[in-house]
Formats: C-alpha cells, sequence, structure tokens
C-alpha cells in the first residue's frame, strides 16, 4: 500500500503546485537575493505513505535556494521536492547579468598625481548557494572593487592609467581586478565579474593636453612612416618594373637584331645566288649561241667542209648534249652556287663538253 499513496502523493503535490505560476520577483537595483515565503509540509502524507515534500515554482532566470529546518540550504532545479515534514524558507537568488557603478574613487598615483577613477563592472551570481551566506552581497562586492580601485591608483602611473581606459588597453585594468578578486575566497565564488570599464577619469587637464597632442602627434608619426613605407614600396616596383620593362626592351631589340642580320645575310646570300644564276645563264646562252651559229656555219658550208661524217657526228652528240645531260640552272645545288662567292663558278660536265664539241666543230670549217 506505501508505493500506491507514496505515488499518489507525489502526483498531489505536483497537481496542486502546477495550479499557481510562478511568483513575480522583482529584484531591486543593488539585490540579487529576494526573500520568498515560508513553506509547512505537513505530517498526513507521509504517516499515509512515507511520502511528503513541496512543489517549487521559479520564475525564468532565477535560482531557488531551500533552507531546511536543519540549518542546510540546497538549490533545487524546482518542480516537485520531497522532503520531510518541517517549515522550509526559500530565498530567490537572480541569474541576470548585472552591471554597477562604483563611486569615484580619489587617490595619488605612483608619479604623484592626483587621479579620481570610477568605473563600469559588469557581474553575475555564480553560486547562489554561497550568495546566500554573504550579508549584503552586492554591497560587498562594490566596497571590495572601490578598494581595488585605490589599489589600482596608488600602484600605478599616470600615464598607465590612462592608457588603460584606451580601448585597445582594457584587458590590463580588467586582468587587475580580476586577479584581485579571485584572491577573496567566498566573494569570488559568489560571484563572476565579466568586464570592468573605466568610466570616468579625472585628472590634470594640461596633462591631458600634453597626452592628447603627444597622442595626435604619434598618430601624426604613423601615418608618415606608412606613407614613406607605402613611397618606398611604390618605388621599388617602379624600379622592378623599369628594370623589367628594359629587360625585355633588351631582348626585343637583340630578336630584331639577330633577326635583321639574318634577313640581311639572306638577302645577301640571295644576291650572290642570283647574280650567279643571271652570269651562268649569260654564260651558257653565250656558248648555246656559239654552238648553233658553229653548226649553221657547218650546214652552209656542209659540200666544202672536210669531214662530213665527223661534222654530222659531232652535232648529234651537241644536240643530245643540250637536251639530255644540260640540266636547267635553278636545279643546280646551293653549294655549288656559293662556294665561289660573286665570281662565276666554272663549267658543268655538259657545257664543257658543249664547249668542247663546238671547238672541235668549228676547227673542221678551217
Amino acid at each position: 500500500m506505501f508505493p500506491i499513496f507514496g505515488g499518489l502523493a507525489r502526483f498531489i503535490i505536483e497537481i496542486r503546485g502546477r495550479r499557481f505560476s510562478a511568483p513575480d520577483i522583482d529584484f531591486e537595483e543593488n539585490q540579487v537575493i529576494q526573500e520568498g515565503g515560508d513553506i509547512e509540509v505537513g505530517t498526513f502524507w507521509y504517516w499515509l505513505s512515507g511520502t511528503s515534500g513541496f512543489y517549487l515554482s521559479l520564475p525564468a532566470n532565477t535560482w531557488g535556494v531551500v533552507t531546511h529546518p536543519d540549518g542546510s540550504q540546497h538549490s533545487p532545479p524546482g518542480g516537485v521536492c520531497l522532503v520531510l515534514p518541517g517549515s522550509y524558507k526559500v530565498h530567490y537568488i537572480d541569474q541576470h547579468e548585472r552591471h554597477e557603478y562604483t563611486n569615484r574613487v580619489s587617490e595619488v598615483t605612483t608619479d604623484g598625481e592626483n587621479l579620481a577613477l570610477s568605473v563600469l563592472i559588469h557581474y553575475r551570481v555564480a553560486n547562489p548557494r554561497v550568495v546566500c551566506q554573504i550579508d549584503r552581497p552586492v554591497e560587498t562586492l562594490m566596497a571590495n572593487i572601490e578598494t581595488d580601485l585605490a589599489q589600482y591608483i596608488r600602484t600605478h602611473a599616470h600615464d598607465e592609467i590612462a592608457e588603460s581606459a584606451d580601448i585597445r588597453d582594457r584587458g590590463r585594468i580588467h586582468q587587475f581586478f580580476f586577479e584581485r578578486h579571485r584572491g577573496r575566497h567566498l566573494l569570488s565564488r559568489a560571484f563572476a565579474i565579466n568586464s570592468v570599464e573605466i568610466k570616468e577619469f579625472t585628472g590634470d587637464s594640461e596633462y591631458f593636453t600634453m597626452r592628447r597632442e603627444r597622442s595626435l602627434q604619434r598618430r601624426r608619426d604613423e601615418i608618415a612612416a606608412e606613407q614613406f613605407e607605402r613611397q618606398r614600396e611604390t618605388e621599388r616596383l617602379n624600379a622592378e618594373h623599369t628594370l623589367e620593362l628594359n629587360r625585355l626592351k633588351a631582348e626585343a631589340q637583340a630578336r630584331i637584331k639577330a633577326l635583321e642580320a639574318r634577313i640581311l645575310d639572306d638577302t645577301r646570300k640571295r644576291e650572290i645566288e642570283l647574280e650567279q644564276i643571271r652570269m651562268k645563264d649569260a654564260r651558257r646562252h653565250e656558248l648555246l649561241v656559239n654552238t648553233i651559229t658553229t653548226i649553221r656555219g657547218v650546214i652552209e658550208h656542209a659540200a666544202y667542209t672536210r669531214g662530213g661524217m665527223e661534222a654530222k657526228s659531232i652535232i648529234n652528240q651537241l644536240l643530245d648534249t643540250i637536251m639530255t645531260d644540260l640540266p636547267p640552272i635553278m636545279e643546280e645545288k646551293l653549294e655549288e652556287r656559293t662556294e665561289t662567292g660573286g665570281s662565276l663558278p666554272p663549267l658543268s660536265p655538259a657545257e664543257e663538253k658543249i664547249k668542247n664539241l663546238t671547238d672541235t666543230l668549228r676547227n673542221l670549217l678551217k
């Protein structure tokens, strides 16, 4: 019977709890803990089934810390909480990330300047049960932060603190406060610091003017250095482009000169070849004219020419040589045309034969 009554008791506790929505919790500006009401757990269901408890409804982004009759504290996730009969106390803890501004803290820097600082701190609750162990936890946290702020001013120079306000150097001040906060055992377990930023910086106005001018001059120097580097890079690229262009021009001119020299040499050789062809053609023309003239003289004086049969045989040899053995001038080898330079090359075997036969035929006319 007890298991059945135990399940029924749990079901009734859950049904009753779900009938009511989560309470509206309004945390004040400097508070992360809101006290809830007392919860009385009766003995009826416990005597009947051995099961008793209550239903814990939690608003969004809120923890619940329950103090038991024996003084122990627990942080259940919400829903049905099975506990022994007795009186229980509930506290609600804020889960949201919060931010607070410190008061202005005035101290003297290591270089003797009087500064006043105020910082903006972003924090959140890390452990709800540990927060409940601290009296006025937010005020305690801010008091320690202001103490750290005074220590930060006393241990740094004016210029270092001024640079900490710069966006690029915010990590320096955050690291200082983070290390100090981590050294406080209970407070560091209760709260997590997300970021620390300088809100207000009050110091020597003349110093600020000098720092602003120095910053502007440093920026001008950086811009001038960047422009100088860009100018050097541009000049280097221009020089490289000029060298490359000159190299390409030189290579192109060399190729053009080599091509011109080759064309000139080919033209000269061609002119020599043509001149040799012309001279050889003229010589061959003269040779053939002499041969034809001699043959005509032989024919005209055939009756008086001694050795008529010999003359006829020579004429036949001449005609056969002209028609079969004498090659065209254009078909002769290039080496034979150019090896003698611009002079007339020697007679070919066919031309030499025609010349000899012509001389022999002419001797018959004498």
